[in-house]
């Protein structure tokens, strides 16, 4: 804790928040655990590093093996990512509650497209807004990555949706989306990725799910 006074004093600010890391960041330990940081100051709450997300607490300490936020930390201090299933609901506090509930494979096809993928899938979600405000757009969840069972990167595909995502104010539910996709190979299950910012653009949130195809 004397390295953390001493910055203090050299700084003179309370820290609050996500303090700026220069080029210089770097891990560094003490007796009572890791930090991430540059000479005078370091990072509090969640931060992305080397694609991995951690949690530091108020004195700058990274957490490991508890759950913060409804996320489990390893021993290294990473975040593990959950895997969902169809059904299953990714809740991240105060911001959403988003649920895939099936995929079907369509024999629909658009004439007027020039791609010719393997397989086309419709999948159908829900999402709930929990409390994402933001003064550009209420909560819209619509766009996803998606990979067949080899792992090839699937594209949108023109195909006849009967629901179609919609701007989803804080309270409010959007009960049937769906979206289309073209697999470049047959699949009996894809693996949906799902990323988006929280309202305040502090955190990038991810969930990954996989789901059979019907």
């Amino acid at each position: 804790m004397k390295k953390k006074l001493i910055a203090s004093l050299l700084t003179g600010l309370l820290i609050v928040g996500a303090l700026p890391v220069g080029a210089s960041a770097e891990w560094k330990h003490d007796n009572t655990g890791w930090w991430y940081s540059d000479w005078d100051s370091w990072y509090t709450g969640w931060k992305e590093i080397d694609g991995k997300w951690y949690y530091f607490d108020y004195n700058g300490y990274m957490a490991h093996d508890t759950t913060i936020d409804g996320y489990q930390l390893g021993s290294d201090g990473a975040r593990i990512e959950r895997i969902y299933r169809a059904g299953e609901k990714w809740i991240v506090d105060g911001q959403w509650e988003f649920t895939i509930n099936s995929v079907e494979t369509t024999k629909d096809r658009n004439q007027f497209s020039d791609k010719n993928p393997e397989q086309v899938v419709i999948i159908n979600y829900s999402y709930k807004n929990l409390g994402y405000s933001s003064s550009y757009m209420d909560l819209y969840m619509g766009s996803f990555t998606v990979l067949d069972e080899k792992g090839e990167v699937a594209e949108t595909y023109p195909a006849n949706i009967k629901y179609y995502p919609k701007e989803t104010p804080v309270g409010a539910t959007c009960s049937k989306a769906q979206a289309a996709y073209g697999l470049f190979n047959k699949s009996s299950e894809i693996t949906i990725q799902v990323e988006k910012y929280t309202s305040d653009s502090t955190r990038k949130e991810k969930a990954i799910f996989k789901v059979p195809v019907k």
